[in-house]
């Protein structure tokens, strides 16, 4: 919570010692509702968050950082599964869309980073790296319909050498520069 946010708290105001003390229910201005206790002025132990927008946030503050694993519902069915470390994302973490779509893999420092898999639901599989939430790297897509692309981005667009082999056996080679298929 930044200072000037607008808030009411509801049961007794803990304090010690002039700090936030104890379990508070924080009622924001923006329609959010923070639960959970504070240790000598920080959030401190198991949190419970509700934002305006039907998303609810569960998992452990420490020293007033997220620390630890933390489940995030969205308002449109998708869950995120994954820990905190110091106040950012940092670790293995899957992601449950709502449409039936599950990524899992790594986040360093609250950014995608490492190998991903994402698998759809008709069957659909993408493999291949992420660095700072940016495809990077080779991948491989192997669609449903048996066919399979495989080839390289350079900070999320499609660069170099790129192979499609369709279901049938055809295969199809190019290049490609900034996204753009070349030559």
């Amino acid at each position: 919570m930044k200072q000037g946010d607008s808030f009411s708290v509801s049961g007794r105001d803990n304090r010690t010692g002039g700090k936030k003390h104890g379990k508070r229910v924080e009622h924001l201005a923006d329609g959010s509702v923070h639960e959970g206790r504070y240790a000598e002025g920080k959030r401190h132990g198991k949190w419970v968050i509700r934002l305006a927008d039907g998303e609810v946030q569960e998992g452990p503050y420490v020293e007033g950082k997220k620390h630890g694993k933390w489940v995030i519902r969205l308002a449109d069915g998708e869950v995120q599964e994954g820990p905190y470390v110091e106040g950012k994302e940092h670790g293995p973490w899957v992601i449950r869309g709502a449409e039936g779509v599950v990524a899992r893999g790594a986040f360093m420092e609250g950014e995608q980073h490492g190998r991903w898999v994402f698998r759809d639901v008709d069957g659909a599989v993408y493999i291949g790296h992420l660095v700072e939430g940016k495809h990077h790297g080779a991948w491989v897509l192997r669609h449903a319909d048996g066919s399979v692309h495989e080839g390289t981005f350079a900070e999320g667009t499609k660069h170099g050498q790129w192979i499609l082999r369709d279901a049938d056996g055809f295969v199809h080679e190019g290049l490609y520069v900034d996204g753009k298929q070349h030559g």
